[in-house]
């Protein structure tokens, strides 16, 4: 018997006279090497074959649900605030307010609500009444981006039966009006630009 396994380590490699009590000769020797070379190759194939198809199926499972949740997890949306109309002891103001592409339009609404008591929705503003706006130049975490739509709110304040202004105090009435809001940095830290409906 060999003291070095050579390649086959763990195959004992009998002699050609045969080893004593194993019957084998130089033939049968090399049907035993070749039965165990095959089975151990036939088991690296079928482990690599059930790897391989296991990252298959894993990683086009894990693909899809990656796929699923991210078109969940990352979508976006536009939502609006509208200060012109609010529920009894909210803080009203003759704007709308909408976000836009954002990760956060559910607690944009909530806290449009919470905060203000204000009517709030999914989409853009509407542009019905509208002066101008102003688009915030604030640079958010998710990258949306804000305006603030400033309206004629004349109308609303006629169909409430009380005089102009009373409602809605200093709400701008031209689009200069607005441009001043708009360059105010009390009210826009990061500055805003005028912008046309």
């Amino acid at each position: 018997m060999r003291d070095d396994l050579g390649p086959h380590k763990g195959l004992r490699e009998l002699s050609p006279g045969g080893d004593s009590g194993s019957g084998a000769t130089g033939a049968s020797r090399d049907r035993v090497l070749s039965t165990r070379a095959m089975g151990a190759v036939w088991l690296r194939r079928t482990l690599i074959l059930l790897g391989v198809s296991a990252c298959v199926v894993g990683c086009s499972a894990a693909g899809w649900l990656g796929g699923t949740l991210g078109g969940v997890v990352g979508a976006t949306s536009n939502d609006h605030c509208d200060r012109r109309y609010i529920a009894d002891g909210g803080n009203n103001g003759p704007f709308c307010q909408e976000i836009v592409d954002t990760v956060a339009g559910g607690q944009f609404q909530d806290d449009c609500r919470t905060k203000f008591q204000a009517e709030t929705g999914d989409g853009r503003c509407t542009r019905t009444g509208v002066i101008a706006g102003c688009k915030n130049k604030k640079v958010n975490d998710d990258k949306s981006e804000v305006w603030d739509w400033y309206y004629d709110v004349s109308g609303l304040e006629i169909e409430a039966g009380v005089e102009a202004g009373a409602l809605f105090p200093n709400a701008p009435k031209t689009v200069a009006d607005v441009n001043a809001r708009c360059i105010d940095l009390k009210r826009y830290e990061d500055g805003a630009e005028l912008a046309n409906p």
